[in-house]
């Protein structure tokens, strides 16, 4: 077996002791690939790299694909969230579109890994037999090298994550595990709190905010009371937080952030998300 040159053993250490210390993305966080890939990562072998494509989504929308479907070698494709926050949604749950199509004899699987700071492990696994896959999904095939769309059976799954409810900075990825070629095709990937039938549940809300773009004053109102705002990057590091004297509007001083994209959670008392938005600033 090929052995990692003992570097290599001490980066993978620290990498995940830094992935420990800081806090993911809050949830919900969702993409639906029409301005595609953003702030996902992608990484493959044998050439199943995940690309944006504009054709197979949900609606004819943006979607991501691996296209192997000139070819019948076995390979692999990863597409990788960024950090995530488990613990800003109540019984957080994914949903996601998936496709398999068969160009081949052997149609390929999507599998979901996550990495909580300890190594990659498997979670779950899709397919269209249960010989390959542990949830079986409606495939479709493709005999010809250019995929066309009336040949893409697309389905709707969701996954139970509340095994993860406790974790603060964890990455999931699909992979697209290409048996004998063919195509893997995700949409609408949501990270979110499972749908409750109780009229009392605490669902956070958009709090109103403005301007966005902002330069310096970022304004905002709640409908619920706010304790304190937290500001994080794009890669789920939480940097800046803002007590709040309560109430539910108010004004932060947003000057001291450099320009870049940013999402902003709004906590209550107790240190409970009440709500979350994303701004631009200048």
């Amino acid at each position: 077996m090929k052995q990692l040159p003992l570097l290599s053993l001490f980066a993978m250490f620290w990498l995940a002791q830094g992935m420990q210390a800081q806090g993911g993305l809050p949830l919900p966080f969702s993409t639906d690939f029409d301005s595609g890939i953003q702030e996902w990562e992608v990484s493959s072998t044998g050439g199943a790299e995940w690309i944006p494509s504009t054709m197979f989504g949900v609606n004819g929308s943006g979607s991501v694909i691996v296209d192997k479907g000139g070819e019948s070698d076995p390979s692999n494709g990863w597409l990788i969230t960024p950090a995530l926050d488990m613990t800003t949604a109540k019984n957080p749950v994914l949903e996601f579109t998936t496709a398999l199509v068969t160009n081949n004899f052997l149609a390929p699987v999507i599998s979901l890994w996550y990495d909580d700071g300890s190594g990659w492990k498997k979670f779950d696994n899709w397919g269209v037999n249960e010989f390959y896959a542990n949830n079986v999904v409606e495939g479709s095939h493709n005999y010809v090298r250019l995929l066309n769309p009336e040949n893409v059976q697309l389905n709707k799954v969701s996954v139970d994550l509340s095994s993860f409810a406790e974790e603060k900075n964890i990455r999931f990825y699909f992979s697209a595990d290409m048996l004998n070629g063919g195509w893997v095709i995700v949409d609408d990937v949501s990270f979110s709190s499972a749908s409750t039938s109780s009229v009392a549940e605490n669902i956070p809300t958009t709090p109103r905010h403005f301007p966005n773009p902002v330069k310096d004053i970022l304004s905002f109102e709640s409908d619920q009371s706010v304790e304190s705002l937290v500001v994080y990057d794009l890669l789920g590091r939480s940097i800046l937080e803002v007590d709040i004297e309560g109430g539910s509007t108010t004004a932060v001083d947003l000057s001291t952030l450099p320009p870049g994209e940013y999402w902003l959670q709004t906590r209550d008392g107790e240190n409970v998300q009440v709500g979350q938005f994303s701004i631009f600033k200048e």
